[in-house]
């Protein structure tokens, strides 16, 4: 009978690290989780931001268009005006015109390309993003389903401790 309770004595203890090293477990995994949460949130925050960029420079090419389609009406009239008069100084003036045009459209081009590369840029982070959220995901799915496993080994766990306590009681 000693020997018995010795045993129930060696295999409550056993029971009892086993259970220590998973609660132990289980805490390191909630608290991976706690930090995949956060990581979801803050990618979340960055993807948001990067959209609002990206709209941005979307207004900004819309508000740039107008303009170079104005600066072009523009350029068309007076080019009209100035053709439908043959005087040198109107011609002079003509040239002007068209250099500063064509200033003002070869500085609206470089904007434009800027933007474009900006958009570019914008949209390669977002889908590096969007790539690090699915990661994020993956990663939190996978530390829940060890959560649970752990957590139901836990359990299990537990029920032998009680059932040997009961055991060694009923012993005693």
């Amino acid at each position: 009978r000693e020997k018995q309770i010795a045993q129930l004595n060696f295999q409550v203890s056993e029971l009892e690290a086993a259970l220590h090293a998973e609660s132990e477990e289980a805490r390191a995994l909630k608290k991976v989780r706690d930090n995949l949460h956060l990581q979801l949130a803050n990618s979340k925050d960055v993807v948001a931001r990067i959209t609002a960029d990206n709209l941005m420079f979307l207004n900004k090419i819309k508000h740039y268009e107008g303009k170079l389609e104005q600066a072009v009406r523009e350029r068309e009239v007076l080019r009209a005006d100035l053709n439908a008069n043959d005087n040198r100084w109107f011609e002079h003036l003509r040239d002007e015109l068209y250099k500063v045009t064509q200033s003002h459209l070869q500085a609206i081009d470089d904007y434009q390309s800027k933007l474009q590369a900006q958009g570019d840029e914008a949209e390669e982070r977002e889908a590096t993003l969007q790539e690090e959220l699915s990661r994020v995901r993956e990663e939190q799915e996978a530390t829940q389903a060890q959560l649970a496993a752990k957590t139901a080994a836990h359990d299990h766990l537990a029920q032998q401790l009680e059932k040997t306590s009961a055991e060694m009681s009923a012993l005693c």
